[in-house]
C-alpha cells in the first residue's frame, strides 16, 4: 500500500495546495484584466483564503481518527473541487470571498489529514524519508496551474480557468479517495504529530523552550508575511513590470512561465533542505533558506528579464516549503514532550503573517501604483527573520556549550 498511498497523498496536495490554495496566483491577472478588480480587492480575497487555511489546519487535529476522519477527508476533497469550480459561477465579490475562505478551510483540513495518513503508511513501511516526495505534490500542483491557466484562459477566460482546474481536481480526487484512508492502527500517539515519539505529550511548553520557540515563532511570522506577497502576486507583478515580456502563445507569458518554474523548484525542495538540515543543522539551514528567499523576492525590483525572473522563481519556490519542513523538524526536536502545542503556535504565527501579507501588499500597491514597496518590505521581513534565527543559533550554542 506504500506507493498507492503516496500517490493518493500527492494527488491530495495538488488539489488542496496547487489548486485550492495557489492557483489563484496565475488566475488573478486574468480576473483583474476582465473585471477591473483592484489590488486591494485581490489582496483581500487572498487573505480570506489564508485565514481559512489557518482555521482548517488548526481544526484538522480535532477530527476523530479512523472512519470519521476518512469520511471527512473524502467530503473535503469533494468540497475543494466544488469551491474551485464555483468561482466561475458569479462575478459577485462577496460570493468569491466566501468561496476563497471556504477553500482555505478545506485546504487546511486536507493538508492535515493527508500528511498524517501518508506519514503513518511511511512509518509502517520504515520509509519516512519519502515524506519529501509527498510534499513535492505542492510543486507539481503549482507547475500544473502555471501551465494550464493560460491555456484554459485562451479558451474561455478566467471562468474557464476555474472550471478546468475544478475538473482536474475531480479527476485527481479519484486516486486520493481509492488509495488514501486513515489507519489509526499504526502505532503513533493520537495527540502527537508524526515523529514526536512515544513520550507523553504535555499541554504546556517547558520553560526552557520558551525563548527558542519565541525567536522561531517571530521569524516564522515574518516568513509568512514576506513569502506570501510573491506567493500571491508574483505573476501579476511580472506581467505589470515586464515591458519586454516573453510570450509563449497559449502558454502565456513570462509571468506564467515563472510560476511554472516556482512549482518545479518546490517539488524537490523538501528533499534538498532535509539534506541541508542533516549536514548543517536545522537553524543554519533555515538561515540559508531565508537569505536565498529574500534575494528571490527582491529580484523583480531590479529586472524582469527572463533569466532574472526564472532565478527569482527558483530561489522563491525552492525555499518556502522547505522552511516549513525545517521549522517543524526543529520544533519537534526542541519540544519533544509538547510538540502538538509548539507546532500549533508556529502554525498560528505563520498563518497570521500570511493573512496580513496580501492585505498590506494590496493596499500599498493600490496607493503607490506598483508592487515595489511591497516587495521591498517583504524581502526585508524575511531578512529580519533570518536575523532572529541567528540569535536563535547563538542561544542554541549557549545551551549546548
Amino acid at each position: 500500500m506504500l506507493k498507492p498511498a503516496l500517490i493518493g497523498g500527492i494527488c491530495t496536495l495538488i488539489i488542496a495546495m496547487g489548486i485550492g490554495r495557489f492557483a489563484y496566483t496565475p488566475i488573478l491577472p486574468e480576473m483583474q484584466g476582465a473585471l477591473g478588480l483592484s489590488h486591494a480587492q485581490t489582496g483581500l480575497l487572498a487573505s480570506l483564503n489564508y485565514l481559512g487555511y489557518l482555521i482548517g489546519a488548526l481544526a484538522g487535529g480535532y477530527v476523530t481518527m479512523g472512519r470519521t476522519r476518512t469520511a471527512a477527508f473524502r467530503l473535503a476533497l469533494l468540497a475543494s473541487v466544488t469551491t474551485t469550480g464555483l468561482m466561475a459561477a458569479s462575478e459577485w465579490f462577496a460570493f468569491w470571498g466566501f468561496l476563497r475562505l471556504a477553500s482555505g478551510v478545506i485546504s487546511g483540513l486536507l493538508f492535515v489529514f493527508s500528511a498524517d495518513m501518508v506519514m503513518r503508511v511511511l512509518m509502517e513501511a520504515g520509509r519516512t524519508r519519502l515524506l519529501g516526495v509527498y510534499f513535492g505534490g505542492v510543486g507539481i500542483g503549482i507547475a500544473l496551474s502555471g501551465l494550464l491557466v493560460p491555456a484554459l484562459a485562451h479558451l474561455g477566460g478566467w471562468q474557464a480557468d476555474w472550471i478546468g482546474l475544478g475538473l482536474l481536481g475531480g479527476l485527481l480526487a479519484v486516486p486520493a479517495v481509492l488509495w488514501l484512508r486513515d489507519n489509526p492502527a499504526v502505532p503513533q500517539s493520537e495527540n502527537a504529530p508524526p515523529g514526536a515519539g512515544a513520550e507523553k505529550q504535555q499541554k504546556r511548553l517547558p520553560p526552557a523552550v520558551i525563548l527558542p520557540l519565541t525567536l522561531l515563532g517571530l521569524a516564522y511570522f515574518l516568513e509568512g508575511l514576506g513569502y506570501v506577497v510573491s506567493g500571491t502576486f508574483l505573476v501579476a507583478i511580472l506581467q505589470e513590470k515586464a515591458s519586454d515580456a516573453v510570450t509563449l502563445g497559449i502558454f502565456g507569458d513570462i509571468g506564467n512561465l515563472t510560476w511554472v518554474m516556482v512549482g518545479l523548484a518546490v517539488a524537490p525542495s523538501c528533499l534538498i533542505w532535509a539534506w541541508a538540515a542533516q549536514r548543517w543543522g536545522e537553524i543554519r539551514a533555515m538561515i540559508a533558506a531565508h537569505l536565498l528567499q529574500a534575494v528571490g523576492i527582491a529580484l523583480p525590483l531590479f529586472s524582469t528579464a527572463l533569466v532574472p525572473s526564472l532565478l527569482a522563481a527558483i530561489l522563491f519556490g525552492g525555499t518556502f516549503v522547505g522552511i516549513t519542513l525545517l521549522v517543524v523538524a526543529y520544533t519537534r526536536k526542541v519540544a519533544p514532550t509538547a510538540t502538538a502545542v509548539a507546532i500549533g503556535l508556529m502554525t498560528g504565527a505563520f498563518g497570521l503573517g500570511q493573512i496580513l501579507g496580501p492585505l498590506i501588499a494590496g493596499l500599498l500597491a493600490e496607493r503607490s501604483g506598483s508592487f515595489d514597496s511591497s516587495l521591498t518590505l517583504s524581502s526585508l521581513s524575511v531578512v529580519v527573520g533570518a536575523g532572529l534565527l541567528v540569535l536563535l543559533l547563538k542561544a542554541d550554542r549557549g545551551k549546548t556549550a
